[in-house]
Protein backbone atom coordinates (compact mmCIF):
# COMPACT_ATOMS: atom_id res chain seq x y z
CA UNK A 1 0.00 0.00 0.00
CA UNK A 2 1.14 3.47 -0.80
CA UNK A 3 1.06 6.25 1.80
CA UNK A 4 1.52 9.04 -0.74
CA UNK A 5 -1.29 11.54 -1.21
CA UNK A 6 -3.41 11.04 -4.32
CA UNK A 7 -2.68 13.23 -7.31
CA UNK A 8 -4.33 16.63 -7.01
CA UNK A 9 -4.84 16.41 -3.26
CA UNK A 10 -3.76 19.47 -1.32
CA UNK A 11 -1.04 19.22 1.27
CA UNK A 12 -1.39 21.13 4.53
CA UNK A 13 1.08 24.06 4.71
CA UNK A 14 3.78 23.91 7.34
CA UNK A 15 4.16 27.05 9.41
CA UNK A 16 7.66 28.50 9.30
CA UNK A 17 9.36 29.34 12.58
CA UNK A 18 10.51 32.93 12.82
CA UNK A 19 13.70 33.67 14.73
CA UNK A 20 12.97 36.17 17.47
CA UNK A 21 16.31 36.07 19.26
CA UNK A 22 18.17 39.32 19.73
CA UNK A 23 21.31 39.75 17.62
CA UNK A 24 24.46 39.57 19.73
CA UNK A 25 27.14 42.18 19.41
CA UNK A 26 30.59 40.77 18.82
CA UNK A 27 34.02 42.26 19.24
CA UNK A 28 35.88 43.13 16.06
CA UNK A 29 38.17 40.33 14.95
CA UNK A 30 41.86 41.10 14.49
CA UNK A 31 43.17 40.54 10.99
CA UNK A 32 43.87 36.81 10.75
CA UNK A 33 44.67 36.73 14.47
CA UNK A 34 48.04 38.44 14.10
CA UNK A 35 49.02 41.06 16.63
CA UNK A 36 50.04 44.40 15.18
CA UNK A 37 53.20 44.49 17.28
CA UNK A 38 54.42 41.02 16.21
CA UNK A 39 57.83 41.01 14.51
CA UNK A 40 58.31 39.53 11.04
CA UNK A 41 61.00 36.86 10.60
CA UNK A 42 61.87 35.41 7.19
CA UNK A 43 62.66 31.67 7.36
CA UNK A 44 63.50 30.76 3.73
CA UNK A 45 65.33 32.02 0.67
CA UNK A 46 63.90 32.31 -2.81
CA UNK A 47 65.60 30.40 -5.59
CA UNK A 48 65.64 27.21 -7.60
CA UNK A 49 68.00 25.26 -5.35
CA UNK A 50 66.80 22.50 -3.03
CA UNK A 51 65.18 23.81 0.13
CA UNK A 52 64.41 27.22 -1.37
CA UNK A 53 61.00 28.56 -2.32
CA UNK A 54 60.31 29.15 -6.00
CA UNK A 55 58.00 32.16 -6.18
CA UNK A 56 57.21 34.14 -9.31
CA UNK A 57 54.93 37.00 -10.30
CA UNK A 58 52.91 38.63 -7.52
CA UNK A 59 54.11 36.10 -4.96
CA UNK A 60 57.74 36.97 -5.64
CA UNK A 61 56.93 40.69 -5.58
CA UNK A 62 55.20 40.44 -2.20
CA UNK A 63 57.84 38.11 -0.76
CA UNK A 64 60.52 40.70 -1.60
CA UNK A 65 58.41 43.38 0.09
CA UNK A 66 57.98 41.16 3.15
CA UNK A 67 61.68 40.26 3.22
CA UNK A 68 62.59 43.96 3.16
CA UNK A 69 60.58 44.36 6.38
CA UNK A 70 62.26 41.48 8.25
CA UNK A 71 62.67 42.43 11.90
CA UNK A 72 59.95 45.09 11.68
CA UNK A 73 56.44 44.88 13.09
CA UNK A 74 53.28 43.83 11.27
CA UNK A 75 51.85 47.33 11.70
CA UNK A 76 54.89 48.90 9.98
CA UNK A 77 54.53 46.42 7.11
CA UNK A 78 50.81 47.16 6.67
CA UNK A 79 51.33 50.93 6.79
CA UNK A 80 54.21 50.92 4.29
CA UNK A 81 52.53 48.70 1.68
CA UNK A 82 48.85 49.55 2.12
CA UNK A 83 47.21 50.01 -1.28
CA UNK A 84 45.04 48.09 -3.73
CA UNK A 85 46.35 44.69 -2.58
CA UNK A 86 46.03 44.34 1.16
CA UNK A 87 49.30 43.21 2.76
CA UNK A 88 47.68 41.24 5.57
CA UNK A 89 46.46 38.55 3.16
CA UNK A 90 49.96 38.13 1.75
CA UNK A 91 51.39 38.02 5.26
CA UNK A 92 48.97 35.23 6.12
CA UNK A 93 49.88 33.36 2.93
CA UNK A 94 53.64 33.43 3.62
CA UNK A 95 53.14 32.43 7.26
CA UNK A 96 51.00 29.44 6.24
CA UNK A 97 53.60 28.48 3.59
CA UNK A 98 56.30 28.47 6.27
CA UNK A 99 58.31 31.21 4.56
CA UNK A 100 57.79 33.71 7.37
CA UNK A 101 57.11 33.59 11.08
CA UNK A 102 55.67 36.17 13.44
CA UNK A 103 57.04 36.43 16.96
Amino acid sequence: MSTAAPVGASIAPVSAKVATAEKKTRAAKQDYGYKKDAKINILVKVGKEKGQKNYSGKRLEWFEKLASMSGKTVKEFEVKFDGKDKPRGWLRFFCKEGAAKLS
